[in-house]
């Protein structure tokens, strides 16, 4: 439940041991995952899209009013997001969590699980990260890699004079929840034209 953020407290090993035993591994994509210094990763492209975000407590969301899997899944969804308007597919990600001390182990479990669960539901297997704890509000950040889907990315430099400008939702507003469970969408169109779309596996993103 959203309102209950408090139980026994968990140490930062104990979470990191929990980390460990709950992310999913694929040794061919990633021979070397979470536990050691640096995590090896099995690069399926010479060409990487890089994107990182940072959501923080009491400006993109509220702890106590969202659910703490959300505001996981949030981190995630809006770095993929950005591959996706690149016309990229996301290849791996990497995810840091700065809780305020006093919050219980079941809220860091439950962050931690959003950005585990969304990262393997998009095909994007979280690689490593950092927890730590501090006086202040919670913070996560994750960065994201991912390869060009076509021949080439999707820049903003390609918008020209005429071209439309489609926005789902409303713009802002996400200290007011309007953006916490948004759903990283790869966006289809029957009359996208080739040279400015890339198909991914069936769905076409433009």
């Amino acid at each position: 439940m959203a309102g209950r953020t408090h139980s026994k407290l968990l140490s930062e090993r104990d979470l990191v041991d929990w980390l460990r035993r709950h992310i999913p591994t694929e040794p061919s994509l990633v021979p070397i995952g979470p536990g050691d210094d640096t995590a090896l990763v099995q690069l399926p492209s010479k060409r990487l899209l890089a994107t990182i975000d940072t959501i923080a407590e009491g400006v993109d969301f509220i702890v106590g009013r969202e659910r703490p899997h959300d505001i996981g899944r949030k981190a995630v969804a809006i770095n993929l997001s950005d591959i996706a308007a690149m016309g990229g597919r996301p290849v791996f990600c990497a995810g840091s969590v700065t809780l305020r001390k006093g919050l219980g182990g079941d809220f860091a479990r439950q962050v931690s699980s959003g950005v585990i669960k969304t990262a393997a539901e998009f095909g994007c297997p979280l690689v490593g990260g950092d927890v730590t704890s501090w006086g202040d509000g919670v913070v996560v950040t994750v960065a994201a890699c991912g390869v060009p889907a076509g021949k080439r990315a999707i820049t903003r430099g390609g918008a020209k004079k005429g071209h439309l400008v489609l926005v789902t939702g409303t713009l802002g507003g996400s200290i007011l929840s309007k953006h916490v469970r948004f759903t990283c969408l790869l966006y289809t169109s029957d009359a996208a034209d080739e040279e400015d779309s890339v198909d991914l596996g069936g769905r076409r993103i433009i």
